[in-house]
């Protein structure tokens, strides 16, 4: 284990590096997830697609997309 002050420093440094990337990776799958509900409203009449189709094909979309792949837990 690292102690003392190196062990504040580097948890400091790698807090200010990892933070705005996770804060961006968020943001653009926020962005994504508007973007298709948005885009619902009209595509789901003219792909004949119900609620629940709908539902389950954002929701494997949004598992396999690279931003939430690599936050998102997986199910066993």
């Amino acid at each position: 284990m690292i102690s003392g002050d190196v062990g504040e420093r580097a948890v400091a440094r790698a807090t200010w590096r990892l933070v705005p990337l996770m804060a961006v990776c968020y943001f653009f799958a926020y962005l994504d997830r508007t973007n298709l509900s948005v885009a619902a409203l009209t595509m789901n009449k003219e792909l004949g697609l119900s609620a629940t189709a709908y539902g389950v094909r954002v929701r494997r979309r949004g598992c396999c997309s690279s931003a939430t792949c690599c936050w998102t837990p997986r199910a066993t």
